[in-house]
């Protein structure tokens, strides 16, 4: 039947039958190849990225908010953790979550999620807003999945950004959520440098590990 099937086949007649083994082969080198584009695809994006970086970090560090674009000031009641505020907002507790960085769990409800290096990173939160008022500035989204409000928050100065100390510190890394994108090269190029100094959770690859 085999025979007969092959012969029908190399006659043109009849759907050609290729052997499992080849059909095999031919799957591998088609996942080998998209591994191969989608790797190149990546290293051309961290290409672009990195030279991006370079040649445009002065004006990207000089990028900041309207004066229009800033809320507040609002009078920080507490830090959750280390990316997430509790601020009174008009006289209502409200926990706005730092857009664009993320840091390691300490207050998890699943407590196998949370690593020390979380407590240093609440820790370091709570000394940059102790005692402050802080101006917050919206992005295209204003909650996450939690209800949580996101935001870009600044000191009172309105010059100086929590989430920028916070990389350059080296005590959070970067987490980009479309179409919250507005200093995500900013974000990147701060974290490009905490890396390369090896700043504070850096040092010990305690952000590399991180979820």
């Amino acid at each position: 039947m085999r025979k007969a099937q092959r012969r029908k086949a190399s006659s043109g007649k009849g759907p050609t039958v290729v052997s499992w083994k080849k059909e095999k082969k031919r799957r591998k080198r088609q996942q080998r190849f998209r591994k191969l584009r989608r790797l190149a695809g990546q290293l051309l994006t961290l290409a672009v990225l990195a030279a991006a970086l370079v040649y445009l970090g002065p004006q990207i560090m000089e990028q900041g908010p309207a004066a229009e674009d800033l809320k507040g000031p609002y009078r920080v009641l507490w830090a959750a953790d280390g990316d997430t505020l509790v601020i009174d907002i008009d006289g209502v507790e409200t926990s706005v979550r730092l857009i664009g960085i993320d840091a390691p769990e300490s207050v998890h409800w699943d407590e196998t999620k949370n690593v020390p290096e979380g407590a240093d990173s609440s820790e370091f939160l709570k000394g940059l807003i102790r005692g402050k008022k802080v101006w917050l500035e919206y992005d295209s989204e204003l909650l996450d999945k939690y209800d949580r409000t996101l935001a870009y928050v600044w000191l009172d100065d309105g010059e100086t950004m929590v989430q920028d100390l916070i990389l350059k510190a080296g005590m959070a890394k970067t987490l980009t959520i479309r179409p919250n994108v507005r200093y995500t090269l900013r974000f990147e190029k701060l974290q490009f440098d905490a890396k390369r100094e090896k700043a504070g959770l850096w040092a010990g690859s305690a952000l590399d590990a991180a979820p």
